[in-house]
């Protein structure tokens, strides 16, 4: 049974998609079947935003922050998809939680659990521990037995190991290779990513990248300008502005640790904002230095963000509420069609297909991402229909690499229709020669998808009808297109009648 899960996804951790196939295959087809695979981890990260905030923030704020963290709109864009970043932020953010909840380490059963926390958010992603690395470090400097803490720390890291060897054991060489070699500057955080073009820390675009990310994506203008007056007036004196100075910021009221269940008991330490920017820190430092770069990588880190925003404006009871109104707006207008697509940014690339804006852009304000998350679209894609025209036992090359028209999409389609269909990409898919291999191969006419993936298809696509491949059907799409699927001159043995 190890062995079997070890094989079921050999370049990635499958916790999340085991979940995601437990989900699709119990629940009947609807539009909010990715938003129950994502329930779970949307209360989790509610839940132990919660409970954290409500170790230094009073009950009611503690309440809105963990409404706030829910609010932002690449939040909300990634909980509507099947992406694994918000499972990853939730494990995070449980991780974060029981530092604090284990007393600093101290405690070996909380302690025992965090272990078991960060072996599911490893088989989750493989970054996780990046995002805790510090904030484990502090709270071991923060304990007022450091040897005991260590002593239970090594074995919640047994349990962690536990979850995790059987996986990566079998699989860390496949996952390795997925990445680029240093000879194509792919391992070198110094230089940008070879193909993706993100920004390597040979310039400021580099090291500002997840701050900007943070402002672009989550925060807007608003938010933005308000963290960092709040920043700034919590740092400093500000004479007449309520605040009481640098130690307001990182400061915790003993009486705060009752909501974390330390009645009777003294608190670990007061320093629950410090052990924030230890997490906000670790994530934004040690992600830079990772080649590959997403706004999504940031999720981790959104949680600290959302409850230092709170924090910084506690005593003014009127700016939380502005705060919590400009987020409900943000929200609001992100994920309904109240109006057309709007995006006020600086350094935005016009006419951008690759989304190389992402490198460069900053977001004042806008009501989708990339046209991909924002307001619902009503589109078909004709997935059902091209999976019901390729007979069973088929396999399928897919030459466009679109966000809803991609081999994965045709793939759990096949899986969800009960169909024994292998669709696999066409540029960077299994096989090394897919024309040779393929038992028919989806076209689609116009754009295909990002260039530095499909920029040879034009060039397969003539060698279709040269070497005597049929196309059988095409279909309408919502871009104006057409999908094609064309089947090749070789494959006799077909297992059946293709259905037009």
């Amino acid at each position: 049974l190890i062995s079997e899960f070890a094989t079921l996804s050999p370049t990635y951790p499958p916790l999340y998609y085991l979940h995601e196939a437990g989900v699709y295959l119990l629940l009947p087809e609807s539009d909010f079947r990715t938003l129950i695979v994502n329930f779970p981890y949307i209360l989790l990260t509610a839940y132990a935003t919660y409970r954290i905030s409500g170790t230094f923030l009073s009950a009611s704020t503690a309440g809105w922050a963990s409404v706030l963290v829910l609010l932002f709109p690449a939040m909300a864009m990634v909980h509507r998809e099947a992406l694994l970043d918000g499972a990853l932020a939730a494990w995070v953010t449980t991780g974060a939680w029981l530092i604090l909840r284990s007393r600093w380490f101290t405690h070996i059963g909380w302690t025992l659990l965090f272990g078991l926390v960060c072996g599911l958010g490893a088989m989750t992603k493989w970054t996780f521990p990046m995002y805790l690395v510090i904030p484990v470090l502090f709270g071991l400097i923060a304990s007022k037995q450091p040897l005991r803490s260590l002593r239970n720390l090594v074995v919640a890291g047994l349990v962690a190991l536990t979850v995790m060897v059987p996986y990566y054991l079998q699989n860390l060489a496949a996952m390795v290779s997925r990445y680029p070699t240093t000879d194509q500057a792919g391992l070198i955080p110094w230089r940008p990513y070879p193909r993706h073009g993100e920004p390597g820390l040979d310039n400021i675009w580099g090291w500002i990248y997840y701050p900007r990310v943070l402002a672009s994506y989550f925060l807007y203008l608003p938010l933005t300008v308000l963290f960092g007056v709040g920043l700034f007036m919590n740092v400093f004196r500000v004479p007449g502005s309520g605040f009481r100075g640098p130690s307001s910021g990182f400061r915790v009221p003993r009486s705060g640790f009752r909501v974390l269940g330390f009645e009777g008991t003294d608190p670990p330490d007061h320093r629950v904002p410090l052990f924030l920017w230890s997490w906000l820190l670790s994530g934004l430092v040690l992600l830079i230095f990772l080649t590959p770069k997403d706004p999504r990588f940031a999720l981790g880190v959104v949680p600290p963000v959302a409850m230092l925003l709170l924090h910084f404006w506690e005593s003014r009871p009127r700016l939380i509420h502005l705060i919590l109104a400009i987020a409900l707006i943000q929200f609001v207008t992100f994920s309904l069609p109240l109006f057309g697509p709007v995006k006020i940014a600086l350094f935005e690339m016009k006419g951008d297909r690759d989304f190389q804006s992402l490198q460069r852009e900053w977001v004042l304000y806008a009501n989708h991402y990339f046209r991909l998350g924002g307001p619902p679209l009503t589109e078909s894609w004709k997935l059902a229909e091209i999976v019901a025209a390729v007979p069973e036992s088929a396999h399928v090359a897919v030459l466009p690499t679109m966000p809803r028209f991609h081999a994965g999409a045709l793939q759990l389609e096949a899986v969800v229709s009960g169909r024994r269909i292998s669709f696999f990409d066409f540029n960077e898919g299994p096989y090394r020669n897919p024309l040779e291999t393929s038992d028919f191969i989806l076209a689609k006419t116009g754009y295909q998808g990002i260039s530095f993936i499909t920029e040879h298809n034009p060039q397969v696509m003539l060698r279709l009808s040269e070497e005597g491949w049929q196309l059988l059907s095409d279909w309408e799409l919502p871009d104006g297109e057409k999908a094609q699927l064309w089947k090749s001159p070789s494959k006799v043995a077909l297992r059946g009648p293709v259905s037009e």
